[in-house]
């Protein structure tokens, strides 16, 4: 894994990039050296107002949600408000 920057728009969040060369932000706090704590989805989800989807877990100003199709990702706090 390696380290990469720190998000200027979302206070405590960190890219890594795995050996696979997938990359994606996880919370800087996992971070340690060029490992990651725990393992972590880095999944983003599209949500658009007035589409039901279940909230299951906030960090850090987003939240993973599941929509009624079952796909699982993370939405910022501030589309939430918007997305009904």
């Amino acid at each position: 894994m390696r380290p990469g920057p720190v998000d200027g728009e979302f206070p405590g969040w960190q890219w890594v990039d795995a050996e696979c060369g997938l990359g994606g932000w996880v919370p800087a706090a996992l971070v340690t050296g060029e490992t990651v704590a725990s393992d972590f989805d880095t999944a983003e989800l599209t949500v658009s107002p007035g589409v039901p989807r279940l909230p299951l877990e906030t960090c850090l100003g987003w939240t993973r949600c599941r929509a009624a199709d079952g796909r699982e990702g993370r939405v910022p706090d501030h589309c939430l408000a918007t997305a009904g």
